[in-house]
């Protein structure tokens, strides 16, 4: 069987790696993405990993919204456990070649937030925001005097006005997750890349055949994966 996985992002390689694990016999995997990233919303994203710090103040006012901030806690959760099997699976693969900094979460990892004069009320009331909701669902958080910030040095008129830390939210190094994870599918005997972009898909009776490229390649495939990203409507509007 050959599995088509349009999209080399984050979502795309993860479902390749995930892929790797229950391959048959002859069974391959093509993953169609240009190699430079262009508009790559995975390699703009380092700082994402944190559901309450990126909350505002209407942020949980309806039950969707509400639903995908719980979606954002458990994938939180599960960044430095899935960090770590890419990385192991990198040293398997690599032996003796160094790992790159991966995450900062967890123990003595954490992000801080502050509120400054810099901006207008809206700000203050986000800041409340995220200390209230840490408090209904049992976040951990400490109150931070600004002059004890970590490497903080503001303009005196743009200085913080109060200051939180959430321990257990953090960062990721998307370039070194993504360089680890290309790594270990290049090298694997049945992974193709495809230095391409997606351009529409060839389909038949409610079936996706094939994926066309920008290089005018006709991809065939059993079953196809789309992980385009932003682009993913464009996509599907040019194959129909």
């Amino acid at each position: 069987m050959r599995h088509i996985i349009a999209g080399n992002g984050i979502i795309g390689l993860t479902v390749a790696l995930q892929l790797l694990d229950g391959l048959g016999r002859g069974d391959e995997v093509r993953i169609i993405g240009p190699s430079d990233r262009p508009g790559s919303a995975t390699l703009a994203a380092g700082a994402m990993l944190n559901s309450f710090a990126e909350l505002e103040h209407d942020s949980l006012d309806h039950r969707v919204d509400q639903a995908r901030f719980a979606l954002s806690r458990r994938a939180t959760a599960l960044w430095p456990s899935f960090a770590e099997d890419v990385a192991q699976r990198h040293e398997t693969a690599f032996p003796g070649v160094p790992v790159p900094r991966k995450t900062n979460i967890g123990p003595g990892a954490g992000t801080y937030i502050i509120n400054n004069c810099a901006s207008n009320g809206l700000d203050d009331r986000n800041f409340d925001a995220i200390a209230l909701a840490a408090a209904e669902h049992g976040e951990p958080l400490a109150l931070v005097p600004p002059a004890e910030l970590p490497n903080y040095a503001p303009e005196e008129r743009h200085r913080a006005l109060r200051a939180l830390h959430l321990p257990q939210e953090g960062w990721i190094n998307p370039r070194a997750i993504m360089q680890m994870l290309q790594a270990v599918l290049a090298s694997h005997p049945a992974v193709t890349l495809v230095d391409s972009t997606a351009v529409s898909l060839r389909h038949g009776r409610g079936v996706v055949t094939g994926c066309e490229t920008s290089l005018g390649e006709m991809v065939e495939g059993d079953s196809f994966i789309v992980a385009t990203g932003a682009s993913t409507t464009a996509l599907l509007l040019r194959s129909q």
